[in-house]
């Protein structure tokens, strides 16, 4: 068996659906039953739970397509295992929330895949997307391992609405196709696969369109390196 130590980066994986047509909705507003609102009360609240934003407003369907969830918003500052300069910092519900920064993709199989990832920021693609996910490939012998990203609680697929696919992707070394393609909940392939070679050095935007063959409640976006 022969092995590869080399990698390819892809950064800014994105995936929409375009098929789906614009439907036409009203408001109606009367105020002739107007009611006393407290002075108290006032603007409009939004607070992302359960991701009612992204995943569910926002027409994305790749969870952190730009590997930067685990970043911290601007100008939150941890200082000795707590944020600083916000109330009460010792509270437990102000403790310091840490994630995964590739939280959404997985690779399969779940032990001793032949496919590592990891998030890193060298060569980052621009000074707002600092990070990227590096693939390593460490055998020929792939066998069914993959690249997976689960979207939100699952991508909702249509069958015959297509999805368009964007990414950007450099190669250090790395000899070979990259493959994306639609899969159920199994990782069984549910559209047709499309394959790239990956550029070496630079940046390099991809494009395509991926096509459902079958409804899909909670599918995947798959990558195969090979």
């Amino acid at each position: 068996m022969k092995t590869n130590k080399c990698f390819t980066a892809v950064v800014l994986t994105a995936l929409m659906a375009t098929g789906i047509q614009a439907q036409n909705h009203s408001v109606t507003i009367t105020t002739t039953k107007a009611k006393k609102v407290s002075r108290m009360i006032y603007g409009w609240h939004y607070e992302e739970i359960g991701n009612i934003g992204e995943g569910g407003l926002y027409a994305e369907m790749v969870r952190n397509r730009g590997f930067e969830e685990a970043n911290l918003p601007g100008g939150l500052v941890i200082e000795n295992g707590q944020y600083k300069d916000v109330p009460n910092p010792g509270h437990p519900n102000k403790r310091v929330y840490q994630i995964d920064p590739l939280v959404g993709w997985v690779t399969t199989p779940l032990s001793n895949s032949p496919i590592r990832i990891t998030c890193t920021d060298r060569h980052p693609l621009n000074d707002q997307n600092p990070h990227s996910m590096a693939v390593n490939v460490i055998s020929n012998d792939l066998g069914r391992a993959a690249i997976h990203n689960q979207g939100y609680n699952g991508m909702a697929f249509k069958q015959g609405v297509a999805c368009r696919l964007s990414f950007y992707a450099r190669s250090e070394g790395y000899e070979g196709t990259v493959a994306f393609r639609l899969s159920d909940e199994e990782g069984r392939a549910v559209s047709e696969a499309k394959s790239f070679t990956i550029g070496k050095g630079q940046w390099t935007k991809y494009e395509c369109e991926l096509v459902p063959t079958k409804n899909i409640a909670a599918g995947m976006l798959t990558i195969v390196p090979s």
